[in-house]
């Protein structure tokens, strides 16, 4: 086990880069409409003259880079966000470049199919993670709104696509997996319908290639609809 996890280490710190693909969580940033935004009130500070410093944090589950538990919208459903299990929580991602997409416009399910024929077929169990190019409008307040707004996003068919080929995870770099102006959420209906996690608010995806592997690890919510989520991508 000593020289498996002595390998292991050797690897990642020789052979593979490892990017960082989640937002700071701070005072201001971007947050959907409806939910609470990120607080942090100083409790101590060595600064102050206390012996240690330490924060309270106040925050929705769905706060910064986050993954979406099937109970976030789908009715009934008791999938929580600490049930998830560890195998699903990494593995191969496929890094789709949509960015040429405009304000509220849906991916077309053919852009899937062309992608793939260019780089290789989406398999089951993958990370399959889109990148819009709304990371670069992530800003703080009074900066934020840009990136609140107007986002593109999956419609029903490419969900229903990525549903049947049994993927794992599917994620955007905008504020949700819907468009911007969705009335109703087909992509959060089909994909956590069939218990398909859901990863928002990604960072730095255009620093990845077409394909890699993706880590992606939630806090540990019990009951939680979702939670703020550190995810790593390992790059050859």
């Amino acid at each position: 086990m000593n020289n498996a996890i002595e390998t292991m280490a050797e690897l990642i710190g020789n052979q593979l880069k490892l990017v960082d693909l989640s937002h700071n969580l701070e005072v201001g940033m971007p947050s959907c409409l409806t939910h609470a935004r990120f607080g942090r009130i100083q409790h101590e500070a060595i600064e102050y003259g206390d012996a240690f410093t330490h924060a309270a944090l106040i925050m929705s589950e769905h706060t910064g880079t986050h993954m979406d538990a099937p109970n976030h919208h789908i009715p009934g459903s008791d999938y929580t966000i600490e049930k998830v299990p560890s195998e699903r929580l990494f593995g191969r991602g496929a890094i789709i470049d949509a960015s040429h997409l405009g304000k509220n416009e849906c991916l077309p399910v053919e852009f899937i199919q062309a992608w793939e024929k260019e780089h290789g077929e989406i398999r089951a169990k993958d990370f399959v993670l889109f990148r819009f190019g709304w990371d670069k409008k992530w800003d703080v307040q009074p900066n934020c709104k840009p990136y609140e707004h107007d986002w593109p996003g999956l419609g029903r068919e490419a969900s229903e696509y990525l549903k049947d080929k049994g993927v794992s995870v599917v994620g955007t770099d905008a504020l949700a997996l819907d468009t911007g102006d969705a009335v109703v959420c087909p992509a959060h209906d089909i994909l956590l319908g069939a218990d398909i996690f859901i990863l928002e608010a990604l960072d730095k995806l255009d620093t990845l290639p077409p394909f890699c592997y993706i880590v992606a690890l939630p806090l540990k919510v019990k009951d939680g609809s979702g939670a703020p989520t550190r995810v790593i991508a390992l790059v050859e």
